[in-house]
């Protein structure tokens, strides 16, 4: 009695050496999702079975609920950095934009790489989840390749630049980032090349998504309960 909850297959593709395993595996579930619209397809592709597409789990708790377990910071007006692999040179050009034209502070919580060591003017800081809530909530941008550091800016409702990610095994995963950008109409905040001009004076979002949201952590709530009590009866 198995239940999938918007897995991520963290790739475009499967490599065919590993289509026969992942069938097999795939056949065990009572029920299939995935996070990004090409799982759905790999699914389908490689089981013949239909999934659904489904957000981050993430999005299961409110704006409100994430806010009781953040702690907020002392410091107020601050470009907010997380990126888990070395910056490509666009994110690098963004942040440096940022820290010469913005006034603001610029924080990078977690990894020290030398390429954003190199610019002037970064606070390097760490911090449990509850202070990485905290400061995305608070934050007045956020740039990142980090998925969920998106969708936690997504549901703090704090403006946001995303960039793909330098992988070090060579695997993409921005599909997840595209899909959960087209869902909320943010696809201009996904920044792929130079022709993509960031402006430090108007980067605010002036889209309501709240109702996308609602409708997003109603449909994974359906999912759930659909399964669990079809399951109740197996």
């Amino acid at each position: 009695k198995r239940i999938a909850l918007a897995p991520s297959f963290g790739a475009n593709n499967v490599p065919s050496y590993l289509k026969e395993d992942l069938k097999e595996v795939l056949s065990e579930y009572n029920y299939l999702s995935a996070r990004e619209d090409e799982g759905v397809k790999i699914i389908k592709d490689i089981s013949g079975h239909d999934a659904i597409r489904l957000a981050d789990p993430t999005l299961l708790i409110t704006t409100d609920e994430w806010r009781e377990f953040a702690k907020k910071p002392e410091q107020n007006g601050y470009v907010f950095l997380h990126f888990l692999d070395e910056p490509n040179d666009i994110a690098l050009d963004a942040i440096k934009q940022f820290a010469s034209e913005s006034g603001m502070d610029i924080i990078c919580f977690s990894t020290r790489y030398e390429s954003i060591d190199k610019i002037e003017g970064i606070r390097f800081v760490d911090g449990s989840p509850m202070d990485y809530v905290g400061l995305i909530d608070n934050a007045n941008l956020v740039l990142t390749d980090s998925f969920h550091t998106t969708m936690f800016s997504i549901n703090m409702d704090t403006p946001f630049y995303s960039f793909d990610r330098q992988y070090v095994h060579g695997v993409s995963q921005v599909s997840r980032i595209t899909t959960a950008l087209n869902m909320y109409h943010l696809s201009d905040r996904l920044i792929m090349s130079f022709d993509n001009v960031i402006k430090v004076d108007d980067y605010g979002i002036n889209t309501d998504y709240s109702s996308v949201k609602d409708e997003e952590r109603s449909r994974i709530s359906q999912y759930l309960l659909k399964a669990l009590k079809e399951i109740e009866n197996v």
